[in-house]
């Protein structure tokens, strides 16, 4: 049961809990390019780019499971441990995640 009782991994996907306030001070975290609110950087400016706009090249991604989710690298694919769908047209670029217990996030780093 991962809704009880002791987290077996800290993995997003399999039980581990953060509120909703510290799911909004990691946006703001990677928001400020890498800087803690007490202004300590903990990661550069590069590295957030990275996990916000990076993809991993030359995956094969036509599997069912990506067709399923739409996550298939034509208009967003999953890197880094969540989906990136680029800025297209009037839609902002759009980093975002869905957990087991159908929770959601979404992060907008160029339209603050």
């Amino acid at each position: 049961d991962n809704f009880a009782g002791p987290r077996l991994c800290d993995s997003g996907d399999t039980g581990a809990t953060m509120t909703v306030a510290d799911y909004a001070r990691f946006y703001d975290f990677l928001l400020r390019g890498g800087l803690t609110d007490q202004g300590t950087r903990l990661l550069e400016t590069s590295t957030v780019r990275n996990i916000t706009h990076g993809t991993f090249d030359g995956l094969d991604r036509s599997g069912g499971l990506s067709e399923f989710m739409h996550l298939t690298g034509e208009d967003q694919s999953f890197n880094y441990g969540w989906a990136v769908q680029p800025a297209k047209n009037s839609q902002p670029h759009c980093n975002f995640w869905s957990g087991y217990a159908n929770n959601h996030g979404r992060l907008y780093v160029e339209d603050d």
